[in-house]
């Protein structure tokens, strides 16, 4: 029972194989339930997961939001979250193709706040793509 939680979106999309790897997500954003989050604009076929992390502050002592263009030779992508878990995800067959990747919140999430994130291997720059940023609040 109780209200949903919410996301919302932050920073830029990066670059996919058919333009800006827009990422949304989908779902009650309550602890037990499931969420799926999607981005588009990605190569048929591309190879990708979700980043879920607990800080968009810092990874590993490098402060967030990380410009990753310099270290990777990507096209304006950046990483916006911690990589504290990865699901793996496979865009759709047709381009410009969608990433979509799900899970269920764990019970004990609730009341948290966690932060997801997209990057597919595809044939862009720097052979990768990262989405925007989505932050979360469950309920």
């Amino acid at each position: 029972g109780g209200a949903a939680g919410y996301g919302r979106a932050f920073g830029t999309a990066g670059s996919g194989a058919v333009g800006p790897t827009a990422l949304v997500g989908s779902g009650a954003v309550r602890a037990g339930t499931p969420v799926t989050l999607a981005s588009t604009n990605h190569g048929a076929g591309a190879l990708g997961a979700l980043i879920l992390g607990l800080d968009a502050q810092s990874y590993l002592g490098i402060p967030l939001p990380f410009a990753l263009d310099g270290a990777l030779g990507t096209s304006g992508c950046t990483l916006y979250t911690s990589a504290d878990a990865l699901f793996a995800g496979v865009a759709s067959a047709t381009g410009p193709a969608e990433l979509s990747c799900g899970f269920v919140l764990p019970p004990f999430f609730a009341g948290g706040r966690f932060y997801a994130q997209h990057f597919a291997l595809e044939p862009v720059a720097g052979g990768f793509s990262f989405s925007n940023g989505v932050a979360f609040r469950i309920r």
